[in-house]
This record gives C-alpha cells, sequence and structure tokens, in this order.
C-alpha cells in the first residue's frame, strides 16, 4: 500500500503515492445567519452557496501545485517516482466531525462585511459577497481581482502568523510579501510556493526518511 493519511484539526490528508496525488480535505460545519435588511436563507440558497465554495477553490486553488521527492529522501518500495499533482476539497458536515466552524452572513448585493478566520478556534466568518470577485488593488494601469473566499481559504491552510511558515495577510504594513499585489494571500488570486509551507511542514512529517519540495506552481 501506497497511501497514506494524517488527520489534523485543520484538514485532513491523503498521500496517494500510487496515484502520485496529495488531497487535502477539510470538512466544514455551517452556520447560516443574515444581516439586516436580508431576506431568510432557503435551503437552495445554502447548496448553491456551498456548491460556489467547491467551484471556487477547485478553479483557484484545485491542482495548481506539483510536488517532487526531496532530495536524499528514501524511496518507498514499488514507489514509481513522478510528479504529485494537489487537490484540495471542502465537505459539508452536520456532525462534530468539522475542522471548521463557518458562519455565513447574507448580505444584500454589493454591501460589505468583514470576513476572517481565527486560526486557534478554527472558525471562518464569511458572506455571500465572498463569492463574488472585487477589486483590491489599483495602482495606474494595474488592477488586482480577488475573491473574498478564495483568500480566507488560503488561511485555513496555514497561512497564518501562528504557524511555524509565520506569513499570514501579506498586505499588512511590514510583510515582507506587502509589493506581491498578484499573491492571493495580498490582493490577487496567483498562488505562490509559499502559500503551501504548512501543508508541506505537515506531509514532510507523515512517512519517516521521505521529504517533498514543491517544485512547480501554475
Amino acid at each position: 500500500m501506497l497511501i497514506y493519511r494524517k488527520e489534523t484539526p485543520y484538514f485532513a490528508i491523503t498521500l496517494d503515492l500510487g496515484r502520485n496525488e496529495l488531497k487535502i480535505l477539510q470538512r466544514w460545519k455551517y452556520s447560516w445567519v443574515i444581516a439586516s435588511g436580508s431576506g431568510k436563507w432557503t435551503y437552495a440558497e445554502t447548496k448553491n452557496f456551498h456548491h460556489k465554495v467547491d467551484r471556487l477553490i477547485w478553479s483557484v486553488w484545485g491542482s495548481r501545485f506539483e510536488l517532487k521527492l526531496a532530495q536524499g529522501s528514501k524511496i518507498p518500495a514499488n514507489y514509481k517516482v513522478g510528479p504529485v499533482k494537489t487537490y484540495f476539497d471542502v465537505k459539508w458536515v452536520l456532525d462534530n466531525s468539522a475542522h471548521w466552524k463557518v458562519t455565513v452572513t447574507k448580505i444584500k448585493r454589493g454591501a460589505f462585511q468583514q470576513s476572517y478566520i481565527r486560526w486557534n478556534t478554527r472558525e471562518i466568518s464569511l458572506d455571500t459577497e465572498d463569492t463574488t470577485q472585487t477589486l483590491k488593488y489599483i495602482n495606474g494601469p494595474v488592477r488586482s481581482y480577488q475573491y473574498g473566499l478564495t483568500h480566507e481559504f488560503g488561511h485555513t491552510l496555514g497561512n497564518v502568523a501562528y504557524t511555524p511558515s509565520g506569513h499570514g495577510d501579506e498586505y499588512a504594513s511590514g510583510s515582507p510579501y506587502l509589493a506581491d499585489f498578484p499573491s492571493i494571500m495580498n490582493s490577487g488570486n496567483e498562488l505562490r510556493q509559499r502559500h503551501l509551507d504548512f501543508i508541506k511542514q505537515t506531509l514532510n512529517s507523515m512517512i519517516p526518511g521521505v521529504k517533498f519540495d514543491i517544485s512547480h506552481v501554475r
């Protein structure tokens, strides 16, 4: 068997070396709330919101990273060495198996509410405008657009100040990546190798003597 699994408080990892695939699964337990002046949630609307979560995370994060066996690593028996593709998935759960408790506020179209995550308590606060791409940065002809959802998702993968990677919001004053406006952890939608640091650290603790590096981001 060339399948290795690890459950963390923040996500579950499955490394399938038979298929050369790394899958990161998060289980989300939703609470649906409404802002003043917004109508009640319908079941169809909640299903549609989760569908957008799935679609956007797949579109922005899915299959973008490739890993390779790090130099000097022990090669597991029967492993055919090759690039390892990385996939992300979010599952809607109703029980206490959730990695994250997610509050989604229904707000009026075009309105704004600050979204955020709390790493230590594994809470996410989103709103219905977070699945709409918005303009985040303007500098002459340069424009950066972003989905609030996919930015906050990046935080749940360990892009926070509390992890060993130590980098969170890159638009914050003092960030070494402040000028990287297209970055998804800044003001855009582009991924960087550093955005998988915490995942890589977790992965590299799973198999004694086996380490992976990020070889490609698209």
